[in-house]
């Protein structure tokens, strides 16, 4: 079940939430990024990550018309994109 706080524009999942002042949504096992921060944290702009979203390379969820992104699925994103120390040799 997802409840929405409105005036806080957060979503819980049973879980305790908390929206501190620089706006991540965090429960106490995640954290979900906006487009903009998931676009900061992954090094790309905005425009970037939508393309990747929509090309099905970022896995997201959708909260009414808004895009939210897990941290972990993000960090899993990059060091799946890892490449050994010979990498091209």
């Amino acid at each position: 079940m997802i409840s929405s706080n409105r005036s806080q524009n957060c979503y819980s999942f049973g879980e305790e939430v908390s929206l501190p002042a620089n706006g991540l949504i965090t429960t106490e096992s995640e954290t979900w990024f906006t487009s903009p921060q998931a676009a900061e944290f992954l090094g790309i702009s905005v425009q970037a990550l939508m393309n990747k979203v929509s090309g099905g390379k970022v896995p997201f969820y959708k909260f009414g018309r808004r895009n939210r992104y897990k941290k972990s699925e993000l960090v899993f994103l990059l060091s799946a994109g890892r490449r050994g120390p010979n990498y091209g040799s």
